[in-house]
């Protein structure tokens, strides 16, 4: 997979880290149109404009909530109208908080600042190294969500 040169991240009021996907390389070389997938933070924070943008400049259908059922439950996204709310988390918080490698829940409400905080120990950056693969490679990833 690769991305083209043009600039990925979009500037929203309230929502951080939202990128344009447009430019990735998929399945037989056929590349992403621009504005079609999007990627965000979660969308608790959504300014009204945000939402505004979301239905009527990206035409936003779909979502989906990779995050943990207790993250979702704990800061749930603003309704965005017209589009279908999809909840398929990737990490089981009950097996993080057995292992204590999860993140305590009142990190939520300031998430920023709490990533911040703990991204200068080199346990976390092993941690965040590894995560990626291991939400690709884990048993409860890949389990059916309905």
């Amino acid at each position: 997979m690769s991305f083209t040169n043009k600039e990925l991240s979009i500037s929203f009021d309230s929502i951080i880290n939202a990128r344009d996907l447009g430019g990735l390389e998929g399945h037989k070389g056929k590349v992403v149109r621009s504005g079609l997938l999007l990627r965000t933070a979660h969308l608790h924070d959504a300014s009204d404009e945000d939402i505004h943008r979301l239905r009527e400049e990206f035409h936003l259908r779909r979502i989906f909530d990779f995050r943990s059922l207790g993250e979702s439950q704990y800061l749930p996204d603003r309704e965005v109208e017209g589009a279908t709310y999809h909840s398929l988390p990737t990490i089981d918080m009950r097996a993080e908080q057995q292992t204590g490698c999860a993140i305590p829940e009142e990190a939520f409400l300031d998430l920023e600042s709490h990533i911040v905080n703990y991204s200068f120990y080199p346990e976390v950056q092993h941690m965040a190294r590894m995560m990626y693969p291991s939400l690709i490679r884990s048993e409860f990833s890949s389990s059916p969500w309905a």
